[in-house]
């Protein structure tokens, strides 16, 4: 799973399990942030996987609510 670790201008870190890489911005279609999650498409290029990204954010909320709740 990749996700966007970090942006830092026109540099993307990307998290892949336990190793890291950059891309520039251009490479990424569309509006991202930090959490995203993404997939290389055929044409080469980034895009934003919503669904798992929504369901991601999701799981992270619930364990939230159980921490402190």
């Amino acid at each position: 799973m990749l996700i966007i670790e970090s942006i830092h201008e026109n540099i993307i870190k990307i998290e892949d399990g336990d190793t890291f890489f950059t891309i520039s911005a251009e490479q990424i279609k569309g509006a991202y942030k930090e959490g995203d999650i993404i997939v290389l498409n055929d044409d080469g290029l980034y895009e934003i996987d919503k669904s798992a990204t929504d369901n991601r954010r999701k799981s992270i909320l619930d364990l939230q609510d159980d921490l402190f709740s």
